[in-house]
This record gives C-alpha cells, sequence and structure tokens, in this order.
C-alpha cells in the first residue's frame, strides 16, 4: 500500500476511534522541528500533524499517535493492521501477556 493511501487509512482508523487528524504547519520553537502527535484539545482527542511532512512520516505520526488505543475491535484493512503492528511488534506481545 501506498504511504498516500496508508495516510488515508489511519485517518479513517482514527475517525473510528473519535478521534480529529489535523494539518497545520507547527512553528520551529526548539532546535528540531516537531512532527506532531497526539494531544487533547478542549477536551476531545486530537491527532495534529506538521502539514510539509512527506506521506511517510505522517503515516509515523499517525501511527505513534494511534498506539495507545486498543485497536484489536476496530476494522481496518489488513495492509493497515500490518504497517501498524511492524512499526511496533511489541506492543501486540506485549497486550497479550
Amino acid at each position: 500500500m501506498k504511504d498516500e493511501r496508508l495516510v488515508e487509512s489511519l485517518e479513517e482508523v482514527a475517525a473510528s476511534l473519535g478521534v480529529k487528524v489535523n494539518y497545520e504547519k507547527i512553528r520551529k520553537m526548539t532546535a528540531r522541528q516537531p512532527r506532531g502527535g497526539f494531544c487533547i484539545v478542549k477536551g476531545e482527542p486530537r491527532i495534529i500533524v506538521h502539514r510539509p511532512l512527506g506521506a511517510s512520516e505522517k503515516v509515523q505520526v499517525l501511527i505513534e499517535s494511534l498506539q495507545g488505543y486498543d485497536l484489536e475491535n476496530v476494522f481496518m484493512p489488513p495492509e493497515v493492521r500490518q504497517a501498524i503492528e511492524g512499526a511496533f511488534p511489541l506492543l501486540k506481545r506485549a497486550s497479550s501477556e
């Protein structure tokens, strides 16, 4: 699955969990440019992604932001589940122990 399609699928997973995904230009306040991540805005869960990132970096931010959720019963294409589990192979093993 191409990264652009994976971004769209991860956005759908986030939406099914009630998490809004926003793409914004994040101002650089440190030596390193922030990529974004999970946060709570006015009591609502949100993933904010630095708009200028490439598709593969957006995928990383989305996967990292979704890792705190129980995705066991969330429907997603097999390729998306493999991408999430491939990025965090220890996460699945730790949750089954």
